[in-house]
């Protein structure tokens, strides 16, 4: 089954565009970096376009005039200072909203060092990083077509300087979107925390927030700075040790209450986390089997 791409550009006469010359020896390093194209564009009223899912990430500049971009039924007006930035697979729709608009943009394919995915979504904010951008487009604008000299130089350093801003500018685009699903994410272990002796997998945590098990594991690294069933872990050895610190439980039927039918692999984990055998840990705490009732059974 073949997916088809649903794309509708429309150009009004007037309108021009400068293109970085990626096909050049001196721009390769853009290449590399997985740069797909790059312009500074003059737009006039009309323009507009429109991708259903496209094979890129957009990041867009406004640098005069006006513009908007829509995402479910909302508009967002992109003023001179603005970044639009949209992850690839994500709908883009924008267009001239006035008598012109000139933008920088770039597309960039969702490869290292650029990968996130399309339920990241897009955000409309002030630009970090558009000075440091435009200085390095226009440099490779004109330095790029010649053979003058120290134009490879110069083109290799443009480069550097262009690479190094749009790592910054995506990055901070991925660090506040990572920020909003801080609060989710802790009512999300919260619940797991409740019900530890269940058999948690990663499909049922995404379900939970809605996303896709990929992009669960990608946020969950970026919010929780671990994967998911690291984290589930990180919750059952903290139960089990609250349990064998506090309560005369016997170690089986803690095993039991934090998800493990398997003693011997429950005390393979708690000795792995913490360092030492759920008994050694009863003890330096000083309490044994029946040395306390579990209040939860009183």
């Amino acid at each position: 089954m073949t997916t088809k791409t649903v794309e509708r550009i429309v150009f009004p006469e007037g309108c021009h565009e400068r293109w970085l010359p990626l096909s050049t020896a001196p721009l390769a390093a853009l290449r590399d970096k997985a740069l797909k194209c790059s312009g500074i564009s003059h737009l006039l009223p009309g323009y507009s376009i429109y991708r259903e899912s496209p094979d890129s990430h957009l990041v867009l500049y406004t640098l005069a005039g006006k513009g908007s971009c829509h995402d479910r039924g909302r508009t967002f007006m992109l003023t001179r200072g603005t970044a639009f930035i949209s992850a690839s697979g994500y709908p883009q729709y924008y267009k001239t909203h006035g008598d012109h608009w000139d933008i920088l943009f770039f597309h960039i394919y969702s490869r290292p060092p650029w990968v996130f995915e399309k339920e990241t979504g897009m955000v409309v904010r002030s630009a970090t990083m558009l000075d440091d951008c435009l200085l390095a487009e226009e440099g490779l604008l004109r330095e790029a077509p010649i053979a003058a000299a120290g134009a490879s130089a110069l083109c290799e350093a443009y480069c550097q300087l262009l690479v190094a801003a749009l790592e910054r500018e995506l990055r901070e685009f991925i660090d506040r979107r990572a920020h909003a699903w801080r609060q989710p994410f802790e009512a999300l272990w919260t619940d797991v925390d409740g019900a530890l002796a269940r058999d948690w997998s990663v499909s049922e945590l995404a379900q939970r927030l809605s996303v896709s098990a990929p992009h669960f594991r990608r946020l969950c690294r970026q919010v929780c700075g671990c994967a998911p069933l690291a984290m589930v872990t990180r919750l059952r050895m903290n139960r089990a040790a609250e349990l064998l610190r506090e309560t005369g439980l016997p170690a089986k039927q803690v095993c039991g209450r934090v998800g493990y039918g398997n003693p011997q692999a429950f005390s393979t984990t708690f000795r792995r986390v913490t360092g030492t055998s759920p008994r050694a840990y009863r003890q330096a705490a000083g309490r044994g089997p029946g040395t306390n009732k579990d209040p939860s059974v009183q």
